[in-house]
């Protein structure tokens, strides 16, 4: 293996997780919409995804 390949095998792993975090940070923003603040359609679900989202950010 040298080390052209390993660099494309790092590479494609990094746009892996970028498009990860994308597909999550979307997520985040969509669900958003509907779980936080009082005008939310689903009030229930606020606190829980508040915690998930603090998760998140302290990554």
């Amino acid at each position: 293996m040298d080390l052209s390949l390993i660099q494309t095998h790092l590479d494609n792993f990094v746009d892996t997780w970028k498009g990860w975090n994308n597909v999550f940070t979307g997520l985040n923003g969509f669900l958003n919409l509907f779980l936080g603040g009082d005008a939310a359609p689903i009030n229930g679900i606020s606190s829980t995804w508040d915690a998930f989202k603090d998760l998140q950010s302290s990554k």
